[in-house]
């Protein structure tokens, strides 16, 4: 349907009903509009995609915060990057706490593998904080 036919059609209910008051009108008006802003938003997410602003506050400046539109193309790099910055932080940590052995036989196998998979866990829980080779710029 139209706009215009979705109007009329709610008008001709409220004559039906002899709700003819200019607050029932308005109220009409003001669900158009809303009708309208609709369609426009669903055309825009079937075209662009479902996207959304964040705002990031920057402690050292002296500024409310910058507002940043974070796509599709921008998680799927963070994922990425964090996905690579947590097995490297993983094989790190592995590395690690084997070398805390002295010999083979030594190495604490629950203690080198539960705390290289919480390494992980904690690499890409700081990464939500955001990731300075995921840029805002290389999404858009």
């Amino acid at each position: 349907m139209t706009r215009k036919e979705v109007q009329n059609s709610l008008l001709d209910q409220l004559r039906l009903q002899n709700k003819v008051s200019d607050f029932y009108v308005d109220l009409v008006n003001d669900y158009m509009d809303y009708w309208t802003l609709k369609k426009k938003l669903i055309a825009d997410i079937r075209k662009k995609g479902l996207r959304y602003e964040t705002v990031h506050f920057y402690p050292d400046w002296n500024v409310e915060g910058a507002k940043i539109m974070k796509n599709k193309e921008y998680w799927i790099k963070w994922a990425k990057a964090a996905g690579v910055r947590a097995v490297k932080t993983v094989a790190q940590t592995f590395v690690a706490t084997i070398g805390t052995a002295a010999v083979l036989q030594d190495v604490n196998w629950v203690m080198v593998l539960s705390a290289s998979a919480l390494s992980g866990v904690i690499s890409l829980a700081t990464s939500v904080a955001g990731l300075p080779e995921v840029t805002i710029e290389e999404t858009e």
